[in-house]
């Protein structure tokens, strides 16, 4: 088995998620941990923090959505989880 490329691994599993696709959280977590903290610079330490932030404020959504019962609105918003801060 060959390795897989892992930053655009990243991109399309987070890809698939926007467009209402399966992904794997645990496999893109799996990979976001391969990344952080390898970077030349602090961009993929960030773009990893983001994807991260996603994962754990919109968790309960992409769980559902895993199961068909997304709650997002008509233009493919998530939903805000109540008691977020802004």
């Amino acid at each position: 088995m060959r390795p897989v490329p892992v930053r655009p691994a990243i991109a399309g599993q987070v890809e698939q998620i926007a467009n209402r696709g399966s992904a794997d959280p645990r496999l893109l977590r799996r990979w976001l941990d391969q990344v952080d903290g390898r970077g030349g610079c602090a961009h993929p330490d960030g773009a990893v923090r983001l994807v991260r932030t996603a994962l754990r404020t919109f968790g309960a959504e992409l769980e559902r959505h895993a199961a068909g019962r997304c709650s997002g609105g008509p233009a493919g918003v998530l939903p805000v989880p109540s008691g977020s801060r802004r």
